[in-house]
């Protein structure tokens, strides 16, 4: 059986849903509604061979450079506005967030520290996010292994 990957589509939240709660029962993620999983299906992949076996969020950076804000002492909410504020400014000239300098970050707001840019990187982002369901490595490895598990049944 061979295992594909692909963007999620409307009929995916049915099963998209039943396996996160699965998670969310356990208190190993949070529960995600469908209403929310139709409105943030671009993120969202599935693993699927004859049938639906997982589904993952894309990863992004821009919780890594609000999570940074708030460890400089910025409260969430407003590193969260002053990261959504970058966010639309890169996306207004056509540039990814994945390579800013801490430059261009201080630029947006002086309070980004020294390391801001190291605490971003994509493997140390993906690494970080270890909780069943994640994206470190371990967590990418045994959701494969399910998966193969459950196409074998």
């Amino acid at each position: 059986m061979t295992l594909s990957i692909r963007p999620a589509r409307a009929d995916d939240v049915d099963a998209m849903r039943e396996l996160i709660d699965k998670y969310a029962a356990q208190d190993l993620m949070l529960s995600r509604t469908r209403e929310f999983l139709l409105e943030n299906l671009g993120d969202y992949l599935v693993a699927e061979g004859d049938r639906f076996v997982g589904c993952c969020a894309l990863a992004t950076l821009t919780p890594d450079l609000a999570d940074h804000l708030a460890r400089q002492g910025v409260p969430f909410r407003e590193a969260h506005e002053i990261v959504g504020r970058l966010v639309r400014e890169r996306i207004a000239v056509n540039k990814e967030l994945a390579g800013i300098t801490l430059g261009e970050l201080r630029a947006a707001d002086p309070r980004f520290g020294e390391t801001a840019v190291a605490e971003t990187g994509i493997s140390r982002s993906l690494a970080s996010r270890s909780s069943p369901g994640g994206t470190a490595p371990e967590r990418v490895r045994a959701a494969i292994d399910e998966a193969r598990s459950a196409l074998r049944a």
